[in-house]
């Protein structure tokens, strides 16, 4: 009887007790919640001179760029400086910071960057080489609040 009262009482010590739960996949949600983290999820290409969903060697394509705001806080008025690391090609109007004038990202949602000035409003022209490759960029975030994040975006030319 007194085995059965103590296993009552290691029970009862057990299911009291509060420990922190810890999700190795969540360790940066608490500082998720409190900023924005924008991030390039992908692109796609929404018009090109060849119609076969590539990126071509000497083809222009125009392609729309979609991300993420993987913070917690609303990313206002969002703009994207992309700065080449390696590329062959040629972006045009690069050096413009391509801002999206009170562009907002909700927390947690997907958008498209929003490029003023351009074939459509969400499409950045670009130039492939005459070679195959991939055209890498540093793509800088800056919201509102001053928050920057960093992304790059690699694009495949055949």
């Amino acid at each position: 009887m007194k085995k059965i009262y103590c296993i009552i009482f290691v029970l009862f010590a057990l299911t009291s007790c509060e420990l922190e739960r810890v999700n190795p996949n969540d360790e940066n949600a608490a500082e998720d919640i409190k900023t924005t983290n924008v991030k390039i999820l992908d692109y796609s290409i929404v018009q090109e001179e060849v119609a076969d969903n590539k990126i071509g060697r000497n083809e222009t394509v125009y392609l729309k760029v979609r991300v993420k705001n993987y913070g917690g806080l609303y990313a206002d008025d969002v703009d994207a400086v992309f700065s080449p690391l390696s590329c062959k090609g040629v972006w045009y109007n690069l050096n413009l910071l391509y801002s999206a004038y009170g562009f907002t990202i909700a927390p947690k949602s997907i958008d498209y960057l929003i490029v003023p000035g351009s074939f459509n409003s969400y499409t950045f022209k670009f130039k492939a080489p005459n070679q195959a490759s991939t055209e890498k960029l540093l793509v800088t975030f800056t919201d509102y609040s001053g928050t920057t994040s960093y992304d790059e975006l690699l694009v495949d030319v055949q």
